[in-house]
């Protein structure tokens, strides 16, 4: 349920910090919608980001199968998108898949 808030854990982070300035713009002093100094606000507000994370986190890598930060990111950092990555080794991802792939032959 939660694997699709990992694979866009940098979007998602992003995106949950512009919410809570957003609703601290909008809102300053949410302590005065609870008697205990705004922590069940809070709360609830952390709960309906996490929710409507994994909602569009699932619906987003089923139509994109990567955060827009995250293909960002990796573009950025190797020069590339995933889509090349794989055109240019195509290979590469069956033999990671494979038992065994990565231990030595003396083992």
């Amino acid at each position: 349920m939660f694997a699709p808030l990992g694979r866009m854990a940098l979007s998602n982070y992003v995106g949950a910090t512009v919410i809570f300035v957003a609703v601290r713009l909008a809102v300053p002093d949410l302590a005065r919608f609870d008697d205990h100094g705004g922590y069940v606000a809070g709360l609830v507000l952390c709960a309906a980001i996490i929710i409507v994370q994994v909602v569009v986190s699932t619906l987003w890598l089923r139509r994109f199968g990567q955060g827009p930060l995250e293909k960002l990111w990796r573009l950025v950092t190797w020069g590339r998108s995933a889509q090349q990555d794989q055109r240019l080794n195509p290979g590469r991802h069956q033999l990671c898949n494979r038992p065994g792939a990565f231990t030595s032959s003396r083992e």
